[in-house]
């Protein structure tokens, strides 16, 4: 039981390391804002207050206003909850932080399926998936849409287990986790 806990310890702290500002003032907007943080916090906003898959306003494109598709509608909710506690920056932070947890679930998972022998393995490989260069780009950039990593290396880990080993709670959990890809980004 010890390991997991290494492995969740471990991976916090590289969430720290790969999002100090953030961990230092959780309030404030990740990501560079003359990239794209400031585009994907307006439209997670934008879809927590007027629904999470198409939203309506006349703050653009006034008077006739304009119609967005929300790229990644799962992460509304969570957004959400985080600016209703402190404010848009700690719901665009939770969201950052949702993705490196599930790509450090993944990589646990991944880990202890193809070497169950070696528990050490899934304690390192958790925290190395949350410092993933591809991850750290989506903090960067703030594409809150193009992270889907973890969900997507999860969806195949339980292919994997589903063509291995059969079941229909492998089928289940297979069909779930592809399905949940396109709601959590289009890339």
């Amino acid at each position: 039981m010890r390991r997991p806990v290494v492995a969740v310890v471990l991976s916090i702290a590289v969430g720290i390391v790969t999002t100090w500002p953030w961990a230092q003032d959780p309030t404030q907007v990740l990501g560079a804002r003359d990239l794209e943080a400031g585009d994907h916090l307006w439209a997670l906003w934008l879809g927590s207050v007027d629904g999470p898959l198409i939203a309506r306003t006349t703050m653009v494109g006034a008077p006739e206003g304009y119609t967005w598709v929300i790229g990644d509608p799962a992460h509304v909710p969570l957004f959400a909850v985080g600016h209703a506690v402190a404010g848009s920056g700690f719901g665009l932070g939770l969201v950052h932080a949702l993705a490196l947890a599930l790509a450090a679930l993944a990589a646990w998972g991944w880990a202890r399926h193809l070497w169950p022998d070696s528990p050490e393995t899934a304690v390192l490989a958790a925290p190395i998936a949350a410092a993933a260069p591809g991850l750290g780009m989506g903090l960067v950039t703030g594409m809150t849409e193009a992270q889907p990593l973890g969900l997507t290396a999860l969806a195949l880990l339980a292919l994997h287990a589903l063509a291995r080993d059969g079941g229909w709670q492998r089928a289940a959990a297979c069909s779930l986790a592809f399905g949940l890809l396109p709601w959590f980004g289009a890339y």
